[in-house]
């Protein structure tokens, strides 16, 4: 490992070469992203209330577009958080109060 971080030589050309990233690590996705009024209308300053099948939906549109289709969640997906992403997604959809309601029922995993 010492030879990892010697700045003079390179053992065999065995010295790791970062990447530098091209995109800024305090961009952020803009009001006009997929589901950005989704997003805005979620409790993100409080840890895990969101709860991950949404977060994942997010995440899934602002890479692939809006008319992507994500996958399902995986075999372990708990039922109550699937049950809490139900219910937030309706209430989205009428314009109910989604973030009292994941307020309400905590972030733990056990609603």
């Amino acid at each position: 490992m010492y030879d990892s971080f010697d700045t003079t030589s390179d053992v065999n050309g065995t010295r790791y070469t970062a990447i530098t990233p091209t995109q800024s690590i305090g961009e952020v996705n803009t009001s006009s992203s997929a589901m950005a009024s989704t997003s805005a209308e979620l409790p993100w300053k409080q840890m895990d209330l969101v709860p991950q099948a949404l977060s994942d939906e997010i995440l899934w549109h602002a890479v692939y577009g809006d008319g992507s289709t994500p996958p399902a969640p995986g075999p372990n997906a708990s039922p109550i958080e699937h049950a809490r992403t139900t219910i937030a997604r309706d209430l989205l959809r009428h314009h109910g109060n989604v973030r009292a309601y994941l307020e309400r029922t905590g972030g733990d995993g056990d609603g």
